[in-house]
């Protein structure tokens, strides 16, 4: 099974939209959610660095991606997914 990805943002975020034009780039699936416009959801799910990436699976999250993770080039393996 595949996994399903979203993408937390916002659009004055520059890493944000990179990242964003990369999967886009690569045809690689995932939802984009803009956290100025649901912070809500980005609250609920612990979200506090900009960009995180979420991979679910089964409906459940797998896998987070944030920029503190260390290593800056690491979100790449969403590309492989």
């Amino acid at each position: 099974m595949k996994h399903e990805l979203k993408l937390y943002g916002a659009e004055w975020c520059g890493t944000c939209r990179f990242i964003k034009k990369k999967l886009e780039d690569n045809n690689i699936p995932f939802e984009y959610v803009d956290v100025d416009k649901n912070m809500q959801e980005a609250d609920s799910l612990g979200i506090n660095e900009l960009p995180t990436i979420l991979a679910y699976k089964k409906d459940k999250e797998d896998s987070r991606w944030t920029p503190t993770d260390g290593d800056v080039i690491s979100w790449t393996k969403f590309l492989e997914w």
